[in-house]
């Protein structure tokens, strides 16, 4: 490999790690892992390990020079190679895989903690026309494929691990079974020859005798259509009664941007990036910060929206309270399947007596709604947001010896003595 080709696919790598780092968290996504216990190789350009997800990602940066055969030959194809070599060294390997994390150190893989393989192909040189948005050749499992413009614009608007997964589950759910190719080039451009080129590409698939769907669009059309149709696609690209169709959506990504609607909804997104960089910033240096960090992640953009809401208007309440000595206020709300406890404690409240109450909040909430959460989480700060605490408990119903401590506790405090409760609603577009 000459000098100058390794310079150019750094350089590509770099482009996604970047991304990837600031949607996803440089904690999870390891670039160029290598076989320590194996040949030292590298497995992937890069790898994103998230609860139980494995995303497995290649990075092309060839040049595209007006021959698509010879561009997908030298991108698509290899990089399918790539993808299944690295899944088989993972997920196959006889000896146990490590690899060296550039800031959590040694880790070592375990294929029995992912249930959900991804397998992306990003595919940074500009210019081509048409391109496959996925490919299962060899029969094997779906790949996606996104071109530069493509994976800038679903790390930007899905920057969150669920969002962005949602959106390949979705995407790969559809066209699995379909062989998809998109038009991504101005009209102008096609020429006879790229026409021919199109035509020549396009006609090979006739002969698995599956569906066909030709796009007329982009990368960023195709995910507003998904965003329009509720984060689904339409019923007629998703329908069994057509044996080729042409989906024309050219222009979808401008009108989305034009709706007022979106515009609102990015505006009260803003306060969701709360608990990102709370994340970043306050829980991942601390001692087991990951496991916090993990719960906090696998919230969407809205859900965070909503969790980061509810705690600014709970703080903005009592934070004038919580001057005084001595004072501790709770919230509890509901997000998706998790329990979220909101807490407040004064400057002169030492550390053991806070996790005490913290701990107390938490079992109250939890017993008060019958035990309907199996997980809940507290998220505490001191008056003036001078300190953040976290707490995380699996919930069990408690043993009535249990329940006498957490009543007797919580009737010395006065808490849970009298509950009242206030309806709450957010839409993820605003009217």
């Amino acid at each position: 490999m000459s000098e100058n080709h390794k310079e150019k696919g750094d350089l590509g790598e770099d482009f996604v790690n970047e991304l990837a780092f600031n949607s996803f968290v440089k904690y999870w996504c390891f670039p160029n892992p290598k076989d320590e216990n194996g040949d030292k190789k590298e497995i992937s350009d890069l790898l994103i390990l998230f609860e139980n997800i494995c995303i497995i990602i290649s990075v092309k940066n060839y040049t595209f020079k007006g021959d698509h055969k010879r561009y997908f030959k030298n991108t698509i194809d290899k990089a399918i190679r790539q993808i299944y070599g690295a899944e088989r060294k993972l997920f196959n390997s006889s000896h146990k895989i490590t690899f060296i994390h550039p800031e959590r150190g040694v880790y070592n893989f375990d294929p029995d903690d992912y249930t959900k393989i991804f397998r992306v192909i990003i595919n940074l040189g500009e210019g081509e026309l048409f391109y496959l948005i996925g490919s299962d050749e060899q029969k094997k499992e779906f790949i996606n494929i996104f071109n530069k413009e493509a994976f800038l614009v679903l790390t930007n608007e899905l920057d969150t691990i669920s969002d962005f997964i949602e959106y390949l589950e979705k995407r790969e759910e559809l066209f699995k079974t379909k062989d998809v190719i998109m038009l991504s080039g101005p009209d102008e451009d096609y020429t006879d020859e790229a026409n021919i080129e199109f035509l020549e590409y396009s006609t090979k698939r006739d002969f698995r005798n599956r569906k066909s769907i030709t796009i007329t669009g982009t990368e960023k059309d195709l995910l507003a259509h998904y965003f329009l149709f509720k984060r689904d696609f339409s019923s007629i690209v998703k329908s069994d009664e057509y044996t080729g169709l042409w989906l024309d959506i050219e222009g979808e990504w401008d009108n989305y941007f034009s709706n007022k609607k979106v515009a609102a909804k990015k505006e009260e997104d803003r306060i969701s990036y709360f608990i990102d960089n709370l994340v970043k910033r306050e829980i991942l240096s601390l001692e087991n910060g990951h496991i916090f960090a993990k719960i906090l992640f696998s919230f969407n953009r809205f859900e965070r929206r909503m969790i980061a809401k509810t705690f600014y208007n709970f703080y903005e309440k009592f934070n004038p309270k919580a001057s005084r000595d001595y004072f501790m206020a709770k919230r509890y709300t509901e997000v998706k399947d998790w329990g979220l406890v909101c807490f407040i404690y004064a400057e002169d409240i030492s550390d053991e007596i806070n996790e005490f109450a913290m701990e107390l909040a938490i079992d109250g909430f939890a017993h008060w709604t019958k035990y309907k959460m199996k997980n809940i989480f507290c998220l505490a700060v001191r008056h003036n947001m001078s300190q953040f605490k976290f707490m995380y408990k699996e919930i069990i119903p408690f043993s009535d010896e249990k329940l006498r401590q957490v009543q007797e506790d919580c009737k010395k405090i006065n808490w849970f003595q009298n509950i009242t409760t206030t309806p709450y609603s957010e839409k993820e577009y605003p009217e």
